[in-house]
């Protein structure tokens, strides 16, 4: 006999179902409506597979191609918007780090811990060379402008040059105790370097010679860093819980109070207006003029390990310790 309660039982399993298949469509969706400066509100897109806490993430525009390292051992590549892993690197018995790709998409570079640098097609997955130096700990890479050379901080206190075609060693940069983060400047001129010295060191990349050496009133360190997209600022998250922003023209500091535990990592928007702050559970958005915080968000990921706002498209992302990426497509991008 047709009654109430089986009506009521009948209802409660459509709502069900229609909840599960929600949630399987829903797997590779964040929080919905989040408003970044610069964006139309919008979704986040999550990247799932990793088995332990990511420590590098990269992306190329042209692509729309996410690569994520974890210290389970692979590189990941993505397809936005989509999210969906197009393929992985096995990077048997290394400890992988920072990642990032050449400004024409077509490699791929990784560091580690005691195994150097390594280059890879981002499309095959394969091997395409180790960077000269094999028992080196690289933290950090960053390519020229041109990609020609590549940057990285090593955690025995100096910055490598390489040369990309080669992957020849042309260059050791002495000046940290333990260097944490090598970054080239838009313009070229320039690599900056930041590490436990309490010290952010500029380098002629003419000479290769010391151009400057940014300093502040207490012993904290500089553990992360970004240039604008204009080249006009220079941002590094400290162990002081701030973010010190310098004027690249007259070297001139202002600092952020964030507030946040370190580490504390940092991107700039496209139009180099607004700086992204990335640390424990929150992203935090400032203005660069005024210092004024604009807005907040707490992502599906945390504890993170790197933050990117891509100049191109101003697709921002994160990585964290909690083994996923999160990742903001404007809303004109993902069509």
């Amino acid at each position: 006999m047709y009654t109430w309660l089986s009506a009521s039982r009948l209802l409660w399993t459509f709502i069900l179902l229609i909840a599960s298949l929600l949630l399987i469509g829903c797997h590779n969706l964040g929080r919905m409506n989040v408003q970044i400066p610069g964006h139309s509100p919008s979704g986040s897109i999550i990247l799932r597979g990793h088995t332990k806490e990511l420590v590098g993430i990269a992306y190329f525009p042209r692509k729309r191609m996410m690569a994520t390292s974890s210290i389970d051992g692979t590189i990941r590549i993505w397809t936005l918007p989509t999210g969906k892993e197009l393929h992985r690197i096995n990077v048997a018995d290394v400890e992988l780090r920072g990642i990032a790709f050449s400004p024409k998409g077509d490699l791929l570079a990784s560091g580690s811990f005691e195994s150097g640098a390594h280059l890879w097609d981002p499309y095959s997955g394969t091997s395409i060379r180790q960077l000269e130096g094999t028992n080196i700990n690289v933290e950090w890479l960053s390519f020229s402008p041109d990609g020609r050379l590549i940057a990285g901080a090593s955690l025995d206190g100096f910055t490598k040059i390489w040369e990309v075609k080669t992957g020849k060693l042309i260059k050791t940069l002495d000046g940290n105790i333990s260097v944490d983060a090598a970054e080239f400047s838009p313009n070229y001129h320039v690599v900056a370097t930041a590490g436990v010295d309490s010290t952010v060191k500029l380098w002629n990349t003419a000479t290769w010679t010391l151009k400057r050496s940014l300093t502040w009133d207490n012993d904290h360190d500089v553990l992360s860093l970004a240039f604008s997209p204009n080249g006009k600022y220079l941002a590094g998250g400290c162990t002081d819980m701030t973010v010190k922003v310098w004027n690249m023209l007259d070297g001139k500091m202002h600092v952020l109070n964030v507030q946040r535990f370190n580490p504390i990592y940092v991107a700039f928007s496209p139009d180099s207006k607004t700086i992204a702050v990335a640390a424990e559970d929150t992203v935090e958005f400032y203005d660069v003029g005024t210092s004024k915080l604009l807005n907040t968000i707490k992502p599906t990921a945390y504890a993170f390990s790197a933050i990117i706002w891509c100049p191109k498209d101003s697709t921002l992302a994160v990585a964290g310790y909690n083994n996923i990426a999160e990742v903001w497509m404007q809303s004109n991008s993902s069509r």
